[in-house]
């Protein structure tokens, strides 16, 4: 899910906050933000403040110490 947050939105929690930090924020908020997250979804001009790529994928712990699982069929809805 991409998130699209508003700048009016970003700058009311900065004003709450120390930090704000988003996660999958392609929006204009993006730019006001201490930090975003966006494991999934890149483009193509980075501001200092955005990480992305699977380096910085929120995953539980699960993910890490289980080992892959083989599979032969995989269903990949599309809404």
């Amino acid at each position: 899910m991409i998130v699209w947050i508003q700048v009016k939105n970003i700058l009311k929690v900065k004003s709450l906050v120390e930090k704000v930090i988003t996660i999958e924020d392609l929006g204009a908020g993006a730019e006001y933000a201490d930090a975003v997250i966006n494991a999934l979804y890149n483009k193509e001009i980075k501001l200092p403040n955005e990480y992305y790529g699977e380096n910085y994928v929120c995953l539980r712990d699960e993910f890490l110490i289980n080992k892959p699982k083989e599979f032969t069929k995989v269903l990949i809805p599309y809404w």
